[in-house]
């Protein structure tokens, strides 16, 4: 009798139990639900990034071969639809030039492409490429005096 009151007085002075059950096999499991998570995500944005870039590689490519801007690209976020708007020729001309990994670089990493601005709202601007040069001029040499002669063969 004295043990137990001397118990009982002992828990008042201690407190309110303040342990706690952890089931571990829960945290285990939400630890792996949350992991999961992450990778889903970084594979739908890894995928997100290279679909971007592969349209916008290909939508340079179309407006450089048809000299005019090409439709934009579906699903496409706003800022990126942009910055494709206000871009010049050059720009254009530079980025069909480059690689899907580059472009890509250029959109999310910040290694931008020489001669093209950074991904940012650009004012919208109409494009105006040269001439195209006839091909018929790129296969002849040219003499001194401005005509047109015949190539030489090899060893002549």
């Amino acid at each position: 009798m004295i043990i137990d009151l001397v118990r009982r007085l002992v828990n008042y002075l201690r407190g309110p139990n303040d342990r706690v059950a952890i089931d571990l096999d829960a945290v285990y499991r939400e630890s792996e639900r949350r992991e999961q998570a992450r990778a889903t995500f970084r594979r739908e944005l890894d995928l997100e990034q290279r679909r971007t870039s592969m349209q916008v590689g290909s939508w340079a490519t179309v407006t450089v071969s048809q000299r005019t801007r090409a439709d934009t690209p579906p699903r496409m976020r706003r800022e990126i639809l942009e910055w494709l708007a206000g871009l010049t020729a050059q720009e254009v001309f530079n980025l069909s030039k480059v690689g899907r990994e580059r472009i890509r670089a250029h959109i999310y990493a910040g290694v931008l492409i020489a001669g093209v601005r950074r991904v940012q709202p650009l004012p919208p601007c109409s494009l105006n490429f040269p001439a195209p040069v006839s091909p018929v001029q790129d296969l002849r040499e040219r003499d001194g005096s401005g005509g047109i002669r015949p190539k030489r063969g090899f060893g002549r």
